[in-house]
């Protein structure tokens, strides 16, 4: 009789071995937590070493991070510290640089005209954006005074801009009008534009929450959208200033608060990035 053999192979599914991965990763309690009776997805979390990292691409006069990835900077511009301007695209030329720039530092007589001890000094017409790139869950607020007093058709917008090259722009003029813009002109309007005054301090900005962008002034919100019109395909993004007009403003300071996009956060550090892919792996998840 002829004697019957069988050989053990190895088992070779192709990805099985991805889906053992992905399996243990949902049985992973690290992932996985109870809120009553039921079970959500744990966020995903920067550790301690990442958010150090993290800080160490900010030059701000404070800084702070969160495990959940909510970055607040503030800088402080009155400072004699030009390393302040680090963190922004175009950097501001130095008070020695050259003449004509739209944004740089300001000269003594400049900032001591409008009470400031120092500033970045704005004009004409330009932009200038953080280099950090947020969700759509940010707060901005700024104080600035004018050099000189300004026509109807001017405005100096905090904004937050979206899309490829940035094209989608959204922004609060001096905390009083809500304005869309496109490149650096202005493309619609909710409210009346605010009077610019000779030395006038504006304390403003804006916040995105929700799906809603809100103008602030003072730290209070004066009006609001939700609309596609201003906001349409609203995502992952970078603050900064837009500006047009006759424009001499000068910024004593900016704070910022806002939930980093992590795969910016990923191209800036690779353990994010490998982490990242390995979360959404086993979750299931586009974004965390």
């Amino acid at each position: 009789m002829e004697e019957l053999t069988m050989r053990k192979t190895p088992l070779a599914l192709p990805g099985f071995s991805a889906l053992i991965f992905v399996l243990v990763g949902l049985c992973s309690p690290a992932l996985w937590a109870q809120e009553g009776e039921k079970t959500v997805v744990k966020p995903f979390e920067l550790t301690e070493e990442e958010r150090n990292q993290l800080l160490d691409f900010f030059n701000a006069s404070t800084e702070k991070v969160s495990a959940a990835g909510v970055l607040e900077l503030s800088y402080d511009f009155t400072k004699d510290d030009e390393s302040l301007g680090d963190d922004w695209l175009p950097m501001p030329t130095s008070v020695f640089g050259k003449v004509g720039q739209s944004v740089r530092w300001s000269r003594a007589r400049e900032a001591s005209r409008v009470g400031f001890g120092n500033a970045i000094y704005f004009a004409d017409k330009g932009q200038w954006f953080h280099t950090a790139v947020f969700e759509p869950d940010v707060r901005v607020e700024m104080e600035a005074r004018s050099l000189v007093g300004g026509q109807r058709k001017d405005f100096f917008c905090a904004v937050f801009a979206w899309s490829k090259k940035l094209t989608r722009r959204v922004g609060s003029n001096l905390g009083s009008q809500l304005m869309r813009i496109s490149g650096i002109k202005a493309a619609g309007a909710v409210g009346p534009p605010p009077p610019i005054v000779f030395q006038e301090p504006h304390k403003f900005g804006y916040q995105i929450k929700d799906g809603k962008f809100e103008v602030l002034s003072s730290g209070r919100a004066v009006t609001e959208t939700e609309s596609s019109k201003f906001l349409k395909n609203l995502g992952s993004g970078q603050i900064g200033c837009v500006w047009s007009g006759k424009i001499s403003m000068c910024v004593g300071s900016v704070s910022i608060r806002g939930k980093l996009d992590l795969d910016w956060v990923g191209r800036k550090i690779p353990s994010v990035a490998e982490r990242l892919k390995e979360y959404r792996k086993a979750t299931g998840s586009k974004k965390s």
